[in-house]
């Protein structure tokens, strides 16, 4: 598939996957950064271990966002010399804003026998940023292999 194909699935896959996390979880990541901000300001000594990790969580969470939208924009703007030119950084925070979207998909499939497929809402406040992500790291590792030439003269 060439690159103009590849960029309006990725566009078509931002949309329907990565911009409900994009709102969703970034709303729920910026309560849990503001109430992990307000439990290190209490300096309760029994929430503070909570308050903590509540705050890391929120600021994994924001910047994986943030890195999601900047290596989107690298992608569709600049194709695959742009996710080739993008800063290791930006895939370290992407990386972590994907492992701050795993408790949310451990607590879905847990309460999913209890409550059933009202859970499954909860998948778009970050876990579905899992499928332009991965696409976008499918076609980094794709831009990184070596072009091969053909031996076959015509």
């Amino acid at each position: 598939m060439d690159e103009r194909h590849l960029k309006y699935l990725y566009t078509a896959l931002a949309v329907l996957f990565g911009l409900p996390s994009l709102f969703f979880g970034g709303a729920g990541a910026c309560i849990a950064l503001v109430m992990g901000v307000i439990g290190l300001i209490s300096l309760d000594a029994d929430k503070l271990w909570f308050a903590a990790g509540m705050f890391a969580w929120g600021v994994s969470a924001i910047t994986g966002l943030v890195a999601w939208v900047a290596l989107s924009n690298f992608w569709l703007r600049d194709g695959a010399r742009g996710l080739r030119m993008a800063s290791r950084r930006w895939w370290w925070l992407l990386g972590m804003g994907v492992l701050a979207a795993l408790p949310l998909l451990a607590m879905a499939l847990y309460y999913f026998t209890e409550l059933g497929p009202s859970v499954l809402s909860g998948l778009f406040a970050g876990p579905s940023l899992w499928v332009p992500a991965g696409m976008l790291m499918l076609l980094w590792l794709r831009g990184r292999r070596p072009v091969q030439e053909s031996s076959h003269r015509g």
